[in-house]
């Protein structure tokens, strides 16, 4: 069994570029260890393009609220198509070599997947897969995933609206869906912040993390379509 060495860091508001070279500082520093790193952050507003993601296509400035005009678009190297960062959204980047640990892309994503729908659940929001990767309530889509693995390591993660403006989705064909409904954490009376959300988050995950290395644990939340569409340099196939 793998000796866990588990560290996370809450950094508040910052910028997407700000993280992403933070990102690739820590992925060289994770790479052959048996460190796991988890980051928590609420970023600026900012459209992200994944690999999938095209911008003539996704960004839907037309349609949405002027004051949107002024979000910037980033292009990325994570799985999926356009997403939308804005204040009051927590992002959470877990990072650790998933070579070192044994652990398939599947198992990784089953183990995000589960963190958070426990800690949904302990808000009392029931959520599930649906036809992109993340989770969905009754009401709609409240967490977004995306990665990628780079010799081992993965980089980026997931996003879990809680109290962030939801009308801006109106300004990006979410994960490809046009006008696709959302949800978010606040909708359900809740008042914790970000970071006691975080804290939460990163417990389920060590957990989760634990329960893995014990058995193989089946994640039947995941959906059952390929769930992060990613090229990564294992020829990982998931």
């Amino acid at each position: 069994m793998i000796a866990l060495s588990f560290t996370s860091r809450y950094l508040g508001l910052c910028s997407y570029q700000q993280v992403a070279l933070e990102q690739q500082s820590r992925a060289g520093r994770i790479r052959g260890t048996s460190e796991m790193c988890v980051l928590g952050m609420e970023f600026e507003s900012v459209i992200t393009l994944g690999v999938r993601g095209d911008q003539s296509q996704d960004v839907l400035f037309e349609r949405s609220e002027a004051k949107a005009e002024a979000i910037p678009v980033v292009q990325t190297d994570r799985g999926g198509q356009a997403t939308l960062h804005t204040p009051g959204q927590l992002v959470i980047y877990p990072m650790m070599d998933l070579k070192v640990h044994g652990i398939g892309v599947r198992d990784f994503v089953c183990m995000v997947v589960k963190a958070t729908s426990a800690v949904l659940k302990g808000y009392g929001i029931t959520s599930f897969s649906g036809p992109a990767p993340g989770l969905y309530t009754s009401q709609g889509k409240i967490a977004f995933l995306g990665i990628r693995v780079d010799q081992g390591v993965v980089r980026h993660g997931l996003a879990i609206n809680v109290c962030n403006d939801l009308s801006y989705f109106a300004s990006i064909r979410s994960c490809g869906v046009n006008s696709a409904r959302v949800d978010r954490v606040s909708n359900y009376g809740l008042k914790d912040d970000l970071e006691t959300i975080f804290k939460k988050w990163t417990t389920e995950f060590e957990a989760q993390k634990k329960l893995l290395q014990r058995a193989n644990d089946f994640c039947d939340l995941q959906s059952e379509q390929e769930p992060l569409s990613i090229k990564d340099t294992l020829k990982v196939r998931i």
